[in-house]
């Protein structure tokens, strides 16, 4: 017989958790991209992060977010630090800490 469990072995409140798969691991550790306004245009901005726990497919953000930041969900893969985007789709961000960071902006490089 075979059994699968796990342990919670803590409860974590008030902290930004987003999906693993954003994550890039590059030279300086890890980094998301964020969607931000600069001169009136939208532009991917590389953010460097600290990760927490993780628990299935999301991890925690222990530093380089913030709450109400518009993380980049889809296409982060091809963007880079000041490429414009076109937002496709967005959710506004939650004004809670616990679901910051996963706000559902897709957005691709105009």
């Amino acid at each position: 017989m075979v059994a699968n469990d796990e342990l919670a072995t803590q409860r974590l409140e008030n902290v930004i958790v987003v999906p693993q798969d954003v994550v890039l691991r590059t030279e300086l550790g890890y980094e998301v991209f964020v969607a931000v306004q600069n001169e009136g245009e939208l532009v991917a901005e590389s953010r460097v992060v600290r990760l927490g726990p993780s628990f299935e497919d999301e991890v925690v953000i222990e530093q380089g977010l913030e709450v109400g930041d518009e993380l980049i969900v889809v296409g982060h893969q091809m963007v880079d630090p000041g490429n414009r985007l076109r937002v496709i789709r967005s959710t506004q961000p939650m004004d809670t800490a616990e679901t910051a960071g996963q706000a559902d902006t897709a957005a691709g490089a105009a």
